[in-house]
């Protein structure tokens, strides 16, 4: 029941942040809302499959790769939108991947890190290889954004 409700709320303001991502994005004519827009959709598509296996058999769906299938597009969506930011912000030169020892370029790293911890935790709960292929793509997303901060 909790979980219904809760899905409920999610899809409900995924909704208002699709509707209100695709007027800015036609108002404004910008890729990266864009983006965002086909960010949103996409998880609102696997939550919205989960909320109706909720609804119509009661119970969490059998066919888990749906729902998550939706949900890697609606990351990797994600990540092209911090790389089309990173790109705007900085320009046709991209940040530079090299290891350099100071203590604030270290911190994109430790995104692998915590998300290869998190992977592992979540592996004792779920599933393997799709834990294995969030840790990727959260991974790769996070280290880019830290990546703008270093």
């Amino acid at each position: 029941m909790i979980e219904s409700l809760e899905n409920a709320f999610q899809v409900l303001v995924l909704i208002i942040c699709c509707s209100v991502c695709l007027l800015q994005a036609i108002r404004r004519r910008d890729r990266s809302l864009t983006l965002l827009f086909f960010y949103y959709g996409s998880y609102l598509m696997g939550d919205l499959y989960w909320q109706i296996c909720l609804f119509y058999f009661g119970e969490t769906p059998d066919v888990k790769w749906v729902s998550d299938m939706s949900w890697y597009g609606a990351f990797l969506f994600l990540y092209l939108l911090v790389k089309l930011e990173e790109k705007n912000t900085f320009g046709d030169a991209t940040i530079p991947i090299k290891l350099r020892l100071e203590p604030a370029a270290l911190w994109p790293y430790l995104a692998f890190v915590f998300t290869f911890g998190m992977g592992l935790f979540y592996m004792q709960l779920g599933d393997v290889i799709s834990n294995i292929v969030y840790a990727i793509i959260l991974g790769m997303t996070i280290s880019r954004c830290l990546f703008a901060f270093a």
